[in-house]
């Protein structure tokens, strides 16, 4: 027994004797924001083991993006091991592109120098800047400046000269609808041709066409352009039908700039339009009137086709009477995992005027389910949500949907309706491919809406 106890004491008197040696690790050099507690609350009894957590700290700053950082060395004295982080700046910043493209772009990247570099924020604004400057492509190379510890980021960016996006859908009332653009980037702006047509089994449905010009880069930003088109549309309320033919013109005043993760414009627009109108009695129309627009996109994508965005639109016009029409849009990708995602979106319309050619159709790409129904509206609001997940990284997405919404119909009582349906997305580069199904609750469940679209940008 007496054995055993002195064992006991030997044991605990060099556990004791041992935690009293143990060093305490202190991190000199840190600022960025990496969490190391864990490893701060360790304790070093040999060099070894200083060592070890001087490699991990080192693998825990580049994992989270600061890849030229690191601890360069340590000092093991007593009861302290100090670890001393050398933390790589960006000292100094080269770009490489064309010459009117140069200042802005070399101005935009400067927000970087001084900063500890991290591989995640630089690839983040170069994506931002890739979109901004409407660039073909822009790479950076990371050498190390005057034999330091800093470095220097050498961007390569290469413009594009035209940009062409093409979209093919098929859509409730107008049909498979194709659409092309054409956007050539210039110095301080840029121009934008497009057209579009939509056709079904009987006729032709919608012939449209317009040009604009922004000036982005000015103080303040100016934006002007016109739009025709003609289209067939439907007075359901007396079973007549019409051709639309329409001519806007615009010009507009405003700012373009960055609020934290967003891109917002506001723009006040002067515009004139002129309607001329077959089949019914008001043959030709015309108006004018004031715009505000508001526009707010997230500079990132949530997903690899989708982003945030917000749009406000007002207008305030007169024809044979005054009235005021206003638009809310918005969606906005929530990412619940890694890989899945809720978009909750919103659509809100209504105008004071009773005229028919400032009315909406109800049933189109926000209420799916219908394929010939042509109720129109002066007033509707539509509160949707999509749950996506990513069943193939940034490739195959899959979606179910649901929308509802209240409505004026066209005898100015108010209704309601909703929708829901199922869709996969294909995303491959710049082009992405829609197919799906819809069904409306007012139908039965054998009865629904096949859709389908690709769009592709190049």
């Amino acid at each position: 027994m007496r054995q055993c106890s002195g064992v006991l004491f030997f044991l605990f008197f060099f556990l004791l004797f041992a935690a009293d040696c143990m060093a305490t690790i202190i991190v000199e050099g840190l600022t960025v924001n990496v969490d190391i507690q864990d490893i701060t609350n360790q304790g070093v009894n040999n060099q070894k083991e200083a060592e070890y957590w001087a490699i991990v700290i080192t693998n825990r700053l580049h994992s989270q993006g600061y890849t030229t950082s690191y601890v360069a060395r340590y000092e093991l004295r007593d009861d302290v091991c100090t670890l001393y982080i050398v933390e790589s700046h960006i000292a100094d910043i080269q770009v490489h592109t064309d010459v009117y493209i140069q200042d802005a772009l070399t101005q935009d990247v400067t927000v970087l120098l001084g900063s500890v570099y991290n591989k995640h924020t630089v690839y983040n604004l170069l994506t931002q800047l890739k979109q901004k400057y409407m660039l073909q492509s822009i790479n950076v190379n990371v050498v190390n400046y005057n034999n330091g510890s800093d470095v220097s980021l050498i961007i390569d960016a290469k413009p594009e000269h035209f940009i062409y996006s093409f979209e093919i859908s098929m859509l409730p009332i107008y049909g498979i609808k194709p659409a092309v653009t054409m956007t050539m980037p210039m110095q301080d702006a840029y121009c934008s041709v497009k057209g579009q047509m939509a056709f079904d089994d009987q006729r032709i449905t919608l012939k449209q066409g317009g040009f604009d010009y922004m000036n982005y880069r000015s103080k303040p930003a100016w934006h002007a352009g016109i739009d025709a088109k003609e289209e067939y549309g439907v007075w359901e309320r007396y079973s007549r039908s019409f051709t639309l033919t329409q001519c806007r013109a615009y010009l507009g005043l405003g700012t373009i700039m960055e609020a934290g993760m967003y891109d917002v414009s506001a723009f006040i627009y002067g515009v004139a339009a002129y309607y001329s109108m077959s089949e019914l009695d008001n043959d030709v129309s015309h108006d004018v009137g004031a715009e505000l627009r508001i526009t707010a996109t997230d500079q990132r994508h949530s997903i690899a086709h989708e982003k945030s965005m917000i749009t406000l639109s007002c207008i305030a016009a007169y024809a044979n009477e005054a009235f005021i029409t206003s638009r809310i849009a918005g969606s906005v990708p929530l990412q619940i995992t890694s890989r899945f995602y809720c978009i909750p979106n919103i659509y809100s319309f209504h105008t004071t005027s009773s005229e028919r050619i400032y009315a909406e159709y109800v049933f189109d790409s926000y209420l799916l389910g219908y394929s010939d129904r042509y109720t129109s509206t002066h007033s509707r609001h539509i509160a949707g949500m999509q749950l996506v997940y990513e069943a193939l990284y940034e490739l195959l997405y899959c979606k179910i949907f649901g929308s509802a919404g209240i409505y004026k119909d066209e005898y100015a009582a108010w209704d309601n309706t909703a929708s829901y349906g199922f869709a996969v997305d294909i995303v491959y580069g710049r082009i992405v491919g829609t197919v799906g199904c819809a069904w409306n609750v007012d139908e039965h469940f054998d009865t629904c809406y096949f859709f389908t679209g690709v769009k592709a940008r190049w």
